[in-house]
């Protein structure tokens, strides 16, 4: 999945950034200057750990619906929760786009106009080559916790998604859950305040990686697992006949 490696990716910055703090330790313990530079990297960086882990959801919904699509099964036969979520979700998102547009200004992050999003709504009126709104899927809130997480994996019919993210991850959901909070209250605190009263240090800036990666991982598993399973069961749409051609 491109965008679980392009965190991955993402995540791999940050670690070098803790990796050079650490390398120039000495230089921060001999001046001021140099230390509050370093913390105010450390606390800008969880803020970025918390935008990368936003854009995986983001691009891993974008990817997630152009699959669905691509199974080519009426859409009426797709699990409830989705249909519901491209109906009501969406339309949320057109009515989010269409009043920033009154206000000439863009939306915080959808990229669509309005008149492509009520295309694709009403696309799913066709048979066959419906195209779903997977805006309707990836509103994160701007923070992205525990909420956001379970929400995700219902819409797209992937129930008790924490159980199943603990599992996968072999530890319990109170500290999967607690891993993603602490980091969420951190990033909030920086980003509101630009300090915390502890800062992280380049060792909990990693732990903070490698929890986004196995927490991100986790996700992909369980909706390429649901997607496998929707794609046994769905029926593409048969393409209409055609009538012969040339002499008989």
């Amino acid at each position: 999945m491109p965008a679980l490696q392009s965190l991955r990716d993402s995540l791999d910055l940050v670690r070098d950034i803790a990796n050079d703090i650490d390398a120039n330790a000495s230089a921060a313990l001999a001046s001021a200057a140099v230390r509050a530079r370093h913390d105010t990297i450390q606390c800008a960086s969880v803020v970025l750990l918390s935008g990368y882990f936003e854009s995986f959801l983001k691009q891993l919904a974008e990817e997630t619906v152009a699959t669905i699509c691509s199974f080519g099964a009426p859409f009426s036969t797709l699990d409830k929760r989705i249909r519901e979520a491209h109906f009501e979700h969406g339309g949320r998102v057109l009515q989010e786009v269409s009043k920033a547009a009154r206000s000439s200004r863009p939306h915080d992050w959808v990229k669509a106009n309005s008149a492509d999003i009520a295309r694709r709504l009403h696309s799913v009126s066709n048979a066959a080559g419906y195209e779903i709104v997977w805006e309707a899927f990836a509103d994160t809130k701007s923070n992205p916790g525990v909420e956001v997480v379970r929400d995700f994996l219902l819409r797209f019919g992937v129930e008790g998604g924490w159980d199943k993210i603990a599992v996968h991850c072999r530890v319990t959901k109170q500290w999967a859950q607690t891993a993603l909070t602490n980091l969420i209250a951190i990033r909030n605190e920086c980003a509101h305040t630009g300090k915390v009263a502890v800062i992280p240090s380049p060792s909990e800036l990693r732990q903070f990686c490698d929890n986004l990666k196995d927490l991100a991982e986790a996700i992909a598993a369980l909706i390429q697992s649901h997607l496998a399973q929707m794609q046994q069961v769905v029926t593409p749409v048969a393409a209409p006949a055609t009538a012969p051609t040339g002499s008989p």
